[in-house]
């Protein structure tokens, strides 16, 4: 299983303001989000897709494109994708990605890596 991780500073954004969707090697599939206690925005690369096989010592790169409604107020942001394994009701972390900070600003997002 594939996540996204959104942390944003001023705790601000709200999961119906962010839209995502990945490329599944076949067509684009949309990405809900939720939010945790711990204000961290968690969306799951899932739409009835079985995943990714990734062997061993490998990486896969996963084409995704994000959006922000224009309500979304600006705010510093910082991106995690992250590849979960689901046992016995349990999440065993596999591997995740560098962070990737940017910015929203008046409708537009500019990143700063």
């Amino acid at each position: 299983m594939r996540i996204i991780v959104l942390d944003d500073q001023a705790r601000t954004l709200q999961p119906s303001q962010v839209q995502l969707e990945f490329f599944d090697r076949t067509r684009w599939r949309p990405v809900s989000f939720k939010k945790t206690d711990r204000g961290e925005h968690i969306g799951v690369f899932n739409d009835g897709f079985p995943g990714f096989t990734v062997s061993p010592g490998r990486t896969v790169t996963i084409s995704v494109r994000l959006d922000f409604i224009s309500n979304t107020k600006p705010n510093r942001v910082t991106a995690n994708a992250a590849a979960l394994q689901r046992r016995d009701g349990e999440g065993d972390w596999l591997g995740q990605s560098n962070a990737y900070p940017f910015t929203i600003t008046g409708g537009t997002v500019e990143r700063t890596v």
